[in-house]
């Protein structure tokens, strides 16, 4: 939908990213509502907007949701003052509609930006631009180009892996001052939708990427000990020791598979994002500003580097299954060996061992039926990641598939043996 620009200059713009709750669709309206009961104003339900005036002051609220996202968007500003003269952007009379914003919405944002736009008749000249910002803000300028008439500046700030907000400064240089400034507030708010979504679906996974030193120099020990054991001599090796391990095997191979699979959905979700970001931006044509970095390239960078750990978890859990699939080479070696062994024994005891070896054998071939089906899912997804956009749901739809056709190899070389 084509937002429509009211006719009053922005000097403010706060836009608020959150998640939806499942089944919700009156979360922003509602937040309307309190605003409405608070301040007063003109609510539409249809353009999803609540307009505040006090004089010359005015506010607006908009509220918008798109893929399990909202976003809130409020812009503060005069109708009919000289726009000028710089002490008209001085005045705090209009932070309390914004504080109020951001009191009525529960939950906590996934992410925030903070937009100040002012008309550049406030500064002499573009090269005293970044001193201005500087100046106003208190924080460096990171990047900043100029999109059409306007000039903006993506200020310093948390530089976390979470990045949670985001300050902008913009200067309109144009007659039709008052467009252009809700354009750049309405397109600031498409992107902050998409790093909003982007940051949720990196807090998510963030205590797991956290964890997976720790669980990886774990269960590195715990393989390495394993391998040590199957060095000593054949004698010394116990079949129960053997099936234990063969059990811890399988556990192992499953969380792994599992985790590997869920990170891997998430990476699909976070690169179309990516795609999305990318697409967004450049329909600004931004044009590079002084040897500052565009918006473009400093956005888009940090957007990639945040989601880029879902790819190593991925590349550090399939280097620890291919670890397993070692230990599980040693086991079926020491099978082999304990089997020839026994076909030559002709002690009493031997039948019991050989039952034990069998049932040892036969919870190795349910393991070889994981590790096929793992394979097969893996191969299916590259192709499908190639061929189709929905790869994610083939691949799951894919794996009952993989599980019948590695059952039915199993026994197609069982039989041949």
């Amino acid at each position: 939908m084509v937002e429509v620009a009211p006719g009053w200059f922005p000097f403010r713009a706060s836009i608020l990213v959150y998640a939806v709750d499942t089944g919700e669709s009156s979360g922003n309206r509602g937040v309307l509502r309190q605003l409405q009961d608070r301040f007063g104003g003109v609510y539409s339900e249809e353009l999803g907007s609540l307009e505040i005036k006090d004089g010359l002051r005015r506010c607006i609220v908009k509220a918008l949701s798109d893929a399990g996202t909202n976003r809130l968007l409020v812009a503060v500003g005069s109708s009919g003052m000289d726009l000028g003269n710089p002490s008209t952007y001085a005045s705090t009379d209009y932070d309390m509609w914004i504080r109020g914003a951001r009191e009525a919405v529960s939950n906590s944002p996934d992410y925030t930006v903070s937009l100040t736009l002012k008309y550049n008749g406030g500064i002499d000249d573009e090269d005293s631009f970044l001193n201005h910002v500087t100046r106003e803000s208190g924080h460096r300028v990171r990047s900043a180009g100029k999109v059409g008439s306007c000039l903006l500046a993506a200020l310093e700030g948390n530089e976390s892996p979470l990045i949670s907000e985001r300050e902008f400064s913009c200067i309109v240089a144009d007659s039709s001052s008052s467009r252009l400034a809700w354009e750049m507030c309405f397109e600031v708010c498409a992107l902050a939708g998409i790093r909003g979504s982007i940051n949720r679906l990196y807090s998510e996974r963030r205590p797991m990427l956290s964890q997976m030193d720790a669980s990886e120099d774990s269960t590195q020990v715990w393989i390495n000990e394993l391998l040590a054991r199957m060095r000593k001599p054949i004698d010394e090796i116990r079949s129960s020791d053997l099936e234990e391990a063969l059990k811890e095997i399988t556990i192992q191979f499953s969380r792994l598979s599992t985790l590997t699979n869920s990170m891997r959905r998430d990476q699909v979700k976070a690169k179309a994002l990516i795609r999305d970001f990318r697409r967004r931006l450049s329909g600004w044509n931004e044009k590079p500003f002084k040897a500052l970095p565009t918006i473009t390239a400093a956005e888009l960078a940090e957007a990639e580097d945040q989601v880029a750990p879902f790819g190593d978890f991925i590349d550090r859990t399939e280097a620890l299954t291919a670890q397993f699939d070692t230990v599980l080479d040693s086991v079926r070696t020491y099978l082999g060996i304990q089997q020839q062994k026994l076909s030559i024994s002709e002690q009493s005891s031997s039948r019991e061992q050989l039952v034990q070896l069998v049932s040892l054998q036969e919870t190795l071939h349910k393991l070889e039926v994981l590790v096929v089906a793992f394979y097969m899912t893996e191969m299916a997804r590259i192709f499908f990641e190639t061929v189709s956009g929905s790869a994610a749901l083939l691949t799951a739809l894919f794996i009952p598939v993989a599980l019948v056709a590695s059952v039915f190899l199993s026994r197609l070389l069982s039989r041949k043996r």
